[in-house]
């Protein structure tokens, strides 16, 4: 479901903002259609970060692998700092991931932030 839900914000011709609702047990997205995917912490494989290069403007991206597929989410995106806090709080994640990954502009300097070592090998393609 996640793939196909993610699929269709690729397809679409602008990206439209989700918005993020982060809880104890995980987070969810909700979509421009008001379509909702949750995801619960002990669910996360692996969370990648990268940054798309806009043109003017970088946006740094966080993708969530889990056993049902992909999640890419936009700092742009509503709640993004919210999730943020919560994954380097629940994750452990080092504090100087975000920098690592802004710097230098418009590189995509992709990083893995977190692997779950029982997670079987990634199968599926990213992004």
């Amino acid at each position: 479901m996640i793939q196909n839900w993610f699929r269709a914000l690729r397809r679409s011709s602008e990206r439209k903002l989700l918005r993020l609702i982060v809880d104890d047990n995980g987070f969810s997205a909700t979509d421009w259609e008001n379509q909702s995917t949750a995801l619960k912490w002990d669910s996360i494989w692996q969370i990648r970060t990268y940054k798309r290069d806009l043109g003017t403007v970088d946006e740094i991206c966080l993708e969530f692998r889990t056993p049902n597929g992909y999640l890419e989410v936009w700092e742009s995106d509503q709640g993004y700092k919210d999730l943020v806090q919560e994954i380097e709080r629940r994750f452990q994640l080092e504090q100087a991931w975000w920098s690592k990954v802004a710097f230098p502009a418009f590189a995509t300097n992709d990083a893995i932030l977190y692997r779950d070592p029982n997670a079987p090998p990634e199968s599926l393609p990213a992004r």
